[in-house]
């Protein structure tokens, strides 16, 4: 079931990348919500394949649901935390701070707690 979980995990941060891809293409402030906006949103490749690649986490994680606690698997969705801050360091070009990456750390070892310590 962990494979499930991992992937989920990898899915859903796909996910963000590629909705934070299409929103800096579309350039424009999502407070105007128009039918010119909708349509922007509804072509945009990128938003369309992150909204996607959410359904697809979305089925994954039910099915992780119906064979795992709860209480072990929903604290190990907090992984795409840093792999997001990464993605977005490598893709994107934002910056990793000290503080993000004593936070990154932060979620790594809570995260590793739970893994070892609920089973």
């Amino acid at each position: 079931m962990i494979i499930y979980i991992i992937t989920c995990i990898l899915v859903i941060s796909a996910g963000q990348i590629l909705m934070k891809l299409g929103i800096q293409d579309i350039n424009a402030s999502m407070l105007t919500l128009n039918k010119s906006m909708i349509y922007l949103v509804i072509t945009n490749h990128f938003l369309v394949c992150g909204v996607m690649l959410y359904f697809i986490s979305f089925i994954l994680w039910l099915y992780v649901l119906s064979g795992v606690r709860l209480n072990y698997a929903y604290p190990l969705i907090s992984l795409s935390y840093p792999i997001v801050v990464v993605l977005s360091y490598f893709l994107l070009n934002e910056p990793i701070s000290r503080e993000l990456w004593i936070g990154i750390i932060l979620i790594l070892i809570g995260t590793w707690v739970v893994g070892v310590y609920s089973n």
